[in-house]
């Protein structure tokens, strides 16, 4: 693994990359752990409207940046 990394970069800021990173990073562990167990679950347009109601009635801020308004712009898939 030592010729193995990343690289993020930002327009915004140095901490919108660190954010970036750190998101990857958690999507990796997540999509190892649930290859483990053979049971990966895509989410739908609908979970993450939920999710952003969770995010916004906790007072969170939406990861990614501050550019993105809901985790449907952080997670969109398909092309626009």
């Amino acid at each position: 693994m030592k010729n193995h990394g990343a690289l993020f970069c930002s327009p915004v800021s140095v901490f919108e990359a660190v954010e970036l990173l750190e998101m990857s990073e958690s999507m990796a562990k997540s999509i190892v752990v649930a290859k483990i167990f053979e049971q990966v679950n895509t989410l739908k347009k609908e979970d993450l409207a939920n999710l952003d109601q969770v995010l916004k009635i906790r007072s969170l801020k939406i990861p990614g940046g501050n550019k993105n308004t809901s985790l449907i712009d952080v997670y969109q898939t398909e092309k626009k």
